[in-house]
């Protein structure tokens, strides 16, 4: 990858360095990139919210983990068990490998995606040994309802804390372009960039879950020229038709024809 940057193949990004600091790297992982990995149900939150159901959700499976590695050790033999405890160890540090090397402290939940799945093959195998003894009916039951769970908590959170704060966006953005007239004078538009202290949902993570895509320079451009064009999709160089800008706060020397508030979103705010 050096190399590549280096014969100018491609643009290095300011974020692209390797990490020099193992201790505090070290620190970040067992703190943040492990717990988010083994908290399998319940989401982390920068407000820390729901802080310790997170980490009992976490801790349950961490035990179960290191319950299962005992049953293999117990009725295997040792082999078995340094083989399992060494692929317990091992392996999902090796899918988080690249995140490691990196600088950046980020335990997004895509970064982890690898490890979190390891760590799942070896959740499901561990139950499986825990369960050994039990009828063929309560193993279907437990995996029933493990099954059930993961699909509730999952569609929840794709639902409350992707759709519906991007969808509160996209309204406000939406109704701004319904009062834009491009009959007559080249209309300005100006919307106002909304803050973090904006946010329309009462959880948030990083810039996955509950997080605003309109703040950002680029983002209500983006959705504005969108807009536009669904509802005037018979119009050509529509881009050409009007004047967009948008900042953290209106210029007061400025006259726009139609104002967008993003500040708004506040307004919408849903405990979720």
């Amino acid at each position: 990858m050096s190399a590549l940057y280096a014969a100018h193949v491609f643009v290095k990004s300011g974020r692209v360095a390797f990490e020099h600091h193992w201790g505090e790297k070290i620190a970040w992982f067992l703190q943040e990139t492990l717990p988010n990995a083994l908290s399998l149900f319940v989401l982390n939150d920068n407000n820390h919210r729901d802080y310790a159901l997170y980490f009992v959700g976490a801790a349950i499976v961490g035990v179960l983990l290191l319950a299962g590695s005992c049953v293999e050790w117990r009725r295997y033999g040792r082999s078995r068990g340094i083989i399992w405890l060494t692929g317990l160890f091992g392996l999902p540090v090796f899918a988080c490998g690249v995140s490691l090397i990196a600088s950046e402290h980020y335990a997004t939940y895509r970064t982890i995606l690898a490890m979190t799945a390891v760590l799942l093959c070896f959740l499901v195998a561990s139950v499986r040994s825990l369960t050994e003894n039990w009828g063929a009916g309560g193993r279907r039951m437990l995996a029933t309802l493990a099954v059930a769970a993961a699909f509730l908590t999952a569609q929840h959170h794709v639902y409350a804390l992707i759709a519906v704060p991007q969808g509160n966006e996209w309204q406000l953005i939406l109704t701004g372009a319904k009062h834009v007239h491009l009959e007559g004078a080249h209309p300005r538009i100006f919307a106002v960039a909304s803050t973090p202290a904006d946010l329309s949902t009462a959880t948030i993570y990083h810039d996955e879950f509950g997080s605003l895509s309109s703040n950002s320079e680029w983002v209500p451009r983006e959705m504005f020229k969108r807009a536009m064009h669904d509802l005037h999709p018979e119009i050509a160089n529509l881009d050409s038709r009007y004047e967009f800008s948008s900042g953290p706060k209106l210029p007061a020397d400025q006259r726009y024809d139609v104002i967008i508030d993003l500040h708004r979103l506040r307004r919408l705010y849903t405990d979720n």
